[in-house]
């Protein structure tokens, strides 16, 4: 599905799609990858991706880590091999076409410590064809029947959270799902694992799959997190990168 919007849609933005809950394979959702190739490699083969699964990703694909570029190969590929990938956008993609659709100067395209985009510019700093259009079109959302997929949460205090993108790519410390028919399922802020693992066991409306695997040197982070929909089933890979 995804390889089919990017090839029609090129260059476009979209807010967000409906998904009818993948009922032959499994759904699986992944966030915050953060430029850990190797990490992501390696779970995808830890959950044994079959092309009759889904796989969710929310946002934050690049940038901290080591290899965004080979991260974003992993997706394409992927994609181009006709597994069925939902990716969605975060606020370090969002970043990403801000900063490189404007003028800047050299300093500030570099920034090493934050951005770390080797592969994706090409020589004239401009990012290059194949990412800036996996990066202009990802959605912001994803609405399945019983759950909504987003990067950073919903801003439930706001009349219509679902036309509040910036939140979405941005919000923290939200609360309020006790008001909302939908889970949410969302990452952007580190927690610890077990927080996860408790939101998960106690069935909550809100959870947060960020465990901060970029971060493998801090004892509470540096794992990988998957969850499996259909069995809320929970998978974590130790950062390796």
């Amino acid at each position: 599905m995804y390889k089919e919007i990017l090839k029609i849609n090129q260059r476009k933005e979209f807010s967000f799609y409906q998904i009818e809950k993948n009922a032959i394979g499994r759904n699986f959702v992944i966030a915050d990858i953060h430029g850990c190739s190797k990490t992501f490699k390696k779970l995808l083969e830890q959950i044994n991706l079959q092309k009759s699964d889904y796989l969710f990703l929310l946002g934050d694909y690049i940038d901290k880590g080591i290899d965004s570029v080979g991260v974003l190969n992993i997706i394409l590929e992927l994609i181009d091999n006709d597994f069925q990938i939902f990716p969605l956008r975060g606020n370090h993609e969002e970043m990403i076409i801000e900063k490189h659709l404007k003028e800047y100067s050299d300093e500030e395209l570099q920034l090493p410590n934050q951005f770390r985009v080797k592969g994706i510019l090409d020589f004239q700093r401009n990012i290059e064809k194949k990412y800036e259009s996996f990066f202009l079109n990802l959605p912001y959302y994803y609405e399945l029947s019983d759950t909504i997929l987003v990067h950073a949460g919903l801003n439930l205090n706001e009349k219509e959270p679902l036309k509040d993108y910036e939140s979405m790519l941005w919000i923290r410390d939200f609360g309020g799902a006790e008001k909302y028919k939908k889970r949410i399922i969302h990452g952007h802020t580190t927690i610890l694992y077990q927080i996860i693992e408790a939101m998960i066991k106690s069935d909550e409306m809100i959870i947060n799959l960020d465990n901060g695997c970029v971060y493998k040197h801090k004892w509470y982070m540096g794992n990988l997190v998957c969850l499996e929909l259909n069995e809320m089933i929970l998978y974590k890979e130790k950062n390796i990168d």
